[in-house]
């Protein structure tokens, strides 16, 4: 094991030594806020670990990149555990899986609030998937806190739960169009403003008959040109 300043500087000293970072785990070692990996080399599995009792002290930002999402993965399986995951660019994503082969786990990790108000704290697109496990602590507002478009996927593991912190503000809760979102019914708690839920074009958000009022927020839910919510 080697100590790195960064995240990204673990990634890249690993992947030009072997050309591959398949199986790299990057434990942050002590507390603080570190800088998320701007560059994530195609065909990669990652594990970026904080503290899982903890982990309101182990914050990733992009504060020090240009305008981006604070997370973007494309063609590869990254996993968050222990983290907190603070957004420093207006109106963009701040995890966001798109295309084919993308796939986010995020593990006893929490969005905290940062410098700016972003797009969809999870987002989903083009066959993108990103599945929650264990707690997930949303302290955040945006835009939405989950967008599953164009067949992206977000799955909340059963034995996950997530819990709204502070009474963040969203436009929209969860938003599907033409995607999924499945919540297998598991515990969400704890309170948010903005639109419940959204689906439309086929979207299916699977709430396990939970209820119209699952989502937490102070607007009703709306379902359109074939969406379900059920």
């Amino acid at each position: 094991a080697s100590a790195y300043r960064t995240p990204q500087a673990a990634i890249d000293e690993v992947y030009a030594k072997y050309g591959t970072t398949r199986g790299l785990i990057v434990q942050m070692g002590v507390a603080g806020t570190y800088a998320s990996p701007a560059s994530v080399p195609k065909n990669m599995v990652l594990t970026i670990k904080g503290d899982a009792a903890a982990n309101s002290g182990y914050v990733l930002d992009s504060a020090g990149g240009a305008s981006r999402s604070l997370l973007a993965v494309d063609s590869s399986d990254i996993r968050l555990e222990g983290v907190a995951l603070s957004p420093s660019w207006a109106g963009r994503h701040v995890i966001d899986a798109y295309g084919s082969g993308s796939r986010v786990q995020l593990l006893d990790s929490r969005f905290a609030p940062g410098s700016a108000t972003p797009g969809a704290l999870i987002r989903a697109a083009a066959n993108g998937e990103v599945r929650i496990d264990g707690t997930l602590t949303v302290a955040s507002g945006g835009a939405n806190a989950f967008l599953a478009v164009l067949g992206g996927s977000i799955v909340m593991g059963a034995a996950s739960n997530v819990a709204f912190s502070g009474t963040p503000a969203f436009t929209t809760v969860a938003s599907c169009d033409a995607g999924l979102i499945g919540t297998q019914g598991v515990a969400i708690t704890g309170t948010a403003t903005g639109t419940r839920y959204s689906v439309n074009m086929n979207g299916v958000i699977r709430v396990n008959g939970m209820g119209a009022n699952y989502f937490p927020g102070d607007v009703a839910g709306t379902f359109a040109n074939g969406g379900v919510y059920a």
